[in-house]
């Protein structure tokens, strides 16, 4: 599959394309938007299920405020290599496995264009992944920004009622060799505007599932039992070691958040000596495609902050 055969947003068109090399040797992609004399370069790490092509909106914003962007999609998502033959679900055999990603497309595809500030920006999974990546790199980034960051999830029930199940699960799915979705877990089903969880805003929201739509590549289905166990896993290592981050993070809650626990991330942002929470009333979780009432606040945010930095 080739680049000139997706029908991107007009603004990816005027993007430079690349790929690099993962861990397994699996081929992850990228879009870069370079820009003269930048104020810095920022690195954006989406979210669960989400590509790059998503993000034309923030990334064209971005860009008019001065930024050089830089974003990838992760492994087993967006336009990235899957991890499994159905290519619907959502799966990763190790959580630390997108932070050794992140990693090497910071080494091999942003540092060596040598900007003179780097940001990070992550929204939901992409700020664990960021926030792992800066606890164990605290040198690399000037200053970072996350949207509804997955410290905590929230579940239907107990985590310790399910984490056992969906670990006997994940150990029973390797011994298959093969892995399979949390129980009830579908492959790709669009979600009506009326029924979303998402946002309050039609528009942007019937945006992104029309690409969906246009783009079957960008499609993805439930999480997998091993992702669910080590998503487990890499937020106990953010709460235990939160107290340890120094880059200067602004965490934006989204205080209608029906699929990350605001309650995890309260306590994760007090327990950071450089975190800052501004919460964001009203709000539901992708806070980046959200009404223009409470998007203007975050993006404004997101820049002021960056600048201060």
């Amino acid at each position: 599959m080739t680049h000139a055969a997706i029908a991107m947003p007009s603004l990816w068109q005027q993007a430079d394309h690349g790929e690099f090399t993962g861990i397994d040797g699996l081929t992850l992609r990228y879009a870069h938007l370079p820009r003269k004399a930048a104020r810095g370069a920022i690195v954006v790490a989406s979210g669960r299920s989400e590509g790059y092509l998503k993000y034309d909106g923030l990334a064209e914003e971005l860009h008019q405020a001065g930024f050089e962007v830089f974003i990838w999609d992760h492994r087993g998502q967006g336009l990235s290599d899957r991890l499994s033959d159905n290519r619907f679900l959502g799966h990763v055999q190790r959580f630390n496995d997108y932070v050794e990603d992140m990693h090497t497309f910071l080494t091999e595809v942003v540092q060596p264009t040598k900007p003179d500030k780097l940001y990070l920006v992550g929204h939901s999974m992409g700020g664990a992944i960021g926030t792992l990546y800066l606890l164990r790199h605290p040198e690399v980034f000037d200053a970072a920004v996350f949207s509804a960051p997955m410290y905590g999830i929230r579940l239907p029930a107990p985590r310790w009622a399910l984490e056992p199940v969906l670990s006997m699960l994940a150990r029973w799915n390797r011994w298959q060799g093969q892995p399979a979705y949390i129980p009830g877990g579908t492959d790709y089903q669009p979600v009506p505007f009326e029924d979303n969880d998402l946002t309050q805003d039609a528009e942007r929201y019937q945006a992104f599932q029309s690409l969906y739509q246009q783009v079957p590549q960008l499609q993805l289905g439930s999480p997998s039992n091993q992702w669910m166990v080590e998503s487990f896993t890499a937020m106990d290592q953010i709460q235990e070691q939160a107290h340890r981050l120094t880059t200067p993070t602004l965490v934006m809650q989204a205080r209608e958040d029906a699929i990350v626990d605001n309650d995890v991330m309260e306590r994760v942002v007090a327990r950071g000596q450089s975190m800052t929470l501004m919460p964001l009333a009203g709000a539901r979780h992708e806070l980046l495609v959200e009404i223009p009432a409470i998007r203007d606040q975050v993006v404004d945010a997101i820049t002021q902050w960056l600048g201060r930095h």
